[in-house]
């Protein structure tokens, strides 16, 4: 399923999972959008595109309330054939941005 850091190989008709903890307890700070759309599901997807198309997550944290050490787990796994998830990223509190970009390139 990966390609490199921020870029996933997917299939038509898989399913993505993503799934995001805070490290402390205030609440939810997070918000995601799939495709620009804030109908969408950007938690639990089916790949929909065809193939040389790529569903965009993108995902944003905050921090309000939060000690030092605090961060994000992001958990990222898909059903495709070959996939070698659950892949995992953090955000920390410290980071340059509290922002993430994800493309799921249909192959």
């Amino acid at each position: 399923m990966k390609l490199k850091d921020g870029m996933f190989q997917v299939v038509k008709d898989e399913n993505v999972t993503i799934t995001i903890k805070s490290s402390f307890d205030s609440g939810n700070q997070v918000v995601a959008v799939l495709d620009e759309d804030e109908n969408n599901d950007p938690f639990n997807f089916k790949v929909t595109k065809n193939v040389g198309q790529q569903h965009e997550v993108r995902i944003r944290v905050e921090f309000i309330g939060a000690s030092t050490g605090a961060h994000y787990t992001i958990k990222i796994n898909g059903e495709g054939a070959g996939n070698e998830g659950p892949f995992t990223r953090f955000i920390k509190i410290n980071s340059a941005s509290n922002k993430r970009v994800y493309n799921f390139r249909v192959v």
